[in-house]
């Protein structure tokens, strides 16, 4: 598994874009990418080939020029945490923490954290093999914090076109409130019917305006 964003990063073919929906194909892995959302939670569907198949939540790089993140296992499908955002447009000061709760459909076959460990000199160099690469954690369930860290699920035995699921919940109060709002705008919904209501919602809101 490698987690450098450098290295993991696909073209993809098929892009697709209406309301309340995206799609696409990544061609270096033959998955097929879906997502809908609601007003403060996503859905991602991904219908992976026959095999092995990784998802992968990096929490250090995104569209914002402040650094540092926290995440923490819940259970074997849920992770919560953290990632600071901001300093938009010159604006060294608008920085503010986003929370998230995270789920999957599938239980994975291994998952854990990872965290881009500094170059090392002298003699810690020499006891440190992770030293100036990204270090997994296969054997560590709690949190863990940095500038450039993220969390993996591992899948080994993939059917032809299995699908996975992943749920997110965000807040810019608490990681509790990311929670409510997750159970509260999906339970008991699939990503098709999540979709259905993304749609409807964007009809009722628009068809106030007739041109």
């Amino acid at each position: 598994l490698d987690v450098d964003y450098l290295h993991y990063g696909t073209e993809y073919t098929d892009e697709k874009a209406s309301p309340g929906y995206y799609s696409n194909h990544l061609t270096k892995y033959g998955i097929t990418t879906e997502v809908t959302a609601t007003p403060r939670s996503s859905c991602e569907r991904y219908t992976f080939p026959k095999g092995r198949g990784n998802i992968i939540l990096n929490l250090g790089q995104g569209l914002t020029n402040e650094c540092g993140a926290m995440v923490r296992r819940v259970s074997t499908t849920e992770v919560e945490g953290m990632k600071l955002m901001g300093t938009f447009c010159y604006t060294t000061q608008a920085v503010f923490p986003i929370y998230f709760v995270l789920r999957i459909s599938h239980h994975p076959s291994v998952a854990g954290a990872w965290k881009y460990q500094p170059k090392l000199q002298g003699i810690e160099a020499s006891w440190m093999p992770d030293d100036g690469t990204y270090k997994l954690y296969d054997n560590y369930h709690r949190e863990i914090a940095g500038d450039n860290i993220g969390y993996y699920f591992s899948f080994k035995d993939l059917e032809d076109n299995e699908q996975i699921v992943v749920q997110m919940g965000v807040s810019f109060v608490s990681i509790e409130n990311a929670r409510m709002n997750l159970n509260a705008e999906q339970q008991d919904k699939d990503f098709d019917r999540i979709h259905t209501e993304a749609v409807a919602q964007w009809e009722k809101d628009l068809g106030r305006i007739r041109i």
